[in-house]
């Protein structure tokens, strides 16, 4: 049930926008395999945590940051084209490479405190608190700093999201 529901999940959010299917088709392969990399992701944390080298969290994390750093700049040279066209119309460069450079020293502190966090507390509490509040987080952030405005598909998304999280860790 909770995989159907992330399938589903993930394409509502790929079709919910501005009914524009190519850029649906676009988003949905790139959103899967985030989806599979941080299941993943979370499965890697929780079984660092109960290994007799959960001490060595810094190493874990620069490993896992370098990782993300290769795969990121893999994709970047797929679609750098595409996002320096979109970048041209949405952003300024210098405020997008902000955004990210915030983005990005928010995640790292974020899986550090989640696979802190992995070690200690059970998996059925720890990943679905952590992982709707990532989600409730984004949607605020979205809402106040970036003046997004969700529309009812979007809305749909999320709450079926949720509604995955809760499902896969039950």
């Amino acid at each position: 049930l909770g995989l159907l529901l992330a399938i589903l999940a993930v394409a509502t959010s790929a079709f919910s926008g501005d009914g524009n299917k190519k850029s649906g088709k676009g988003f949905l392969i790139p959103n899967l395999i985030a989806m599979l990399c941080g299941g993943i992701t979370g499965i890697l944390q929780k079984t660092h945590q109960s290994s007799p080298d959960k001490e060595n969290l810094e190493a874990f994390l620069i490993v896992a940051f370098l990782l993300a750093a290769a795969l990121a700049f893999s994709f970047s040279l797929f679609y750098g084209k595409q996002m320096e066209e979109q970048a041209k119309e949405k952003l300024v460069w210098s405020k997008a490479g902000l955004c990210s450079v915030c983005a990005g020293a928010c995640f790292g502190l974020a899986s550090m405190l989640n696979t802190l966090l992995a070690g200690k507390l059970p998996s059925t509490l720890l990943f679905p608190t952590y992982n709707v509040g990532l989600m409730m987080m984004c949607l605020i952030f979205g809402i106040i700093i970036f003046k997004e405005r969700p529309n009812k598909g979007q809305l749909v998304s999320f709450c079926l999201g949720i509604a995955t999280i809760l499902a896969l860790s039950f």
